[in-house]
């Protein structure tokens, strides 16, 4: 199977977060194991990233009722790429 390079705005968030990847599957995987999902748009006559930041935590009903959460993904500074998350 042949693989894709990375994406522009994958590149251009993978830059801002001080992160690497050589492919678009690699760069998935990182943005997967952070808790981001990261696409792109038009803006004019450039295409920029859109960033969705995924819910932190998780949480359901266990067999007894009692109500449980849980951490889904690490607490990470997004601070970098804050222009580009869709609010």
């Amino acid at each position: 199977m042949a693989e894709f390079p990375v994406g522009k705005a994958q590149q251009m968030v993978l830059q801002a977060l001080g992160k690497k990847a050589q492919t678009f599957s690699e760069a998935t995987a990182v943005f997967e194991q952070m808790g981001i999902v990261v696409s792109s748009k038009r803006q004019g006559r450039e295409s920029v990233p859109v960033v969705i930041v995924k819910a932190r935590m998780g949480g359901g009903w266990n067999a007894g009722g009692d109500g449980e959460s849980w951490r889904e993904y690490p607490d990470v500074d997004l601070s970098a790429i804050e222009q580009w998350i869709q609010k």
